[in-house]
């Protein structure tokens, strides 16, 4: 297991998630390849908190994130009055949120021992697996094909 300390620049190595993983909460299949700076490390626990690096952030979680920064923001804005609105330099009424998350040490590596890429949206965030290719979405005429199917073997069952 590496020694990590604060200000380490580090990778999450991909891997299978396992089902002491889902009990822990310490590492799921969307962490694969993300790149970040080492905010805190917890010897005890054996748990490292990483600052991700937005630009390593899959772009379905991307868009989330700055949907949910630009939120705050403008939630922050609106709390205080115009006076001191006006007064605020510009840098101080932009609002940044970190994005962070908790692993395992042994799910990192220091960054230079892992090519930099963009994680690629591989499946549905939750689903557990981020390896398999997404099926292909039905059109409206499969679905009423199979629809149509579905309901006349429903239809031959009754009748027997």
């Amino acid at each position: 297991m590496a020694r990590f300390k604060r200000g380490d620049r580090v990778v999450v190595t991909p891997r299978q998630v396992t089902a002491a993983d889902r009990k822990s909460g310490l590492y799921y299949a969307h962490f694969a390849g993300l790149h970040g700076t080492v905010d805190q490390v917890y010897e005890e626990e054996g748990e490292v908190c990483v600052e991700v690096d937005q630009d390593s952030l899959p772009e379905s979680f991307e868009r989330r994130h700055l949907g949910i920064q630009e939120y705050v923001q403008q939630r922050w804005l609106n709390g205080i009055s115009e006076h001191e609105r006006r007064n605020l330099p510009e840098e101080q009424r932009s609002l940044r949120l970190k994005y962070t998350i908790m692993v395992a040490p042994d799910d990192l590596v220091p960054e230079g021992q892992a090519k930099k890429s963009r994680p690629a949206e591989k499946a549905a965030p939750g689903s557990g697996e981020g390896t398999k290719p997404a099926t292909p979405r039905l059109q409206e005429t499969d679905l009423t094909a199979a629809e149509e199917a579905y309901f006349e073997e429903i239809r031959r069952r009754a009748n027997q």
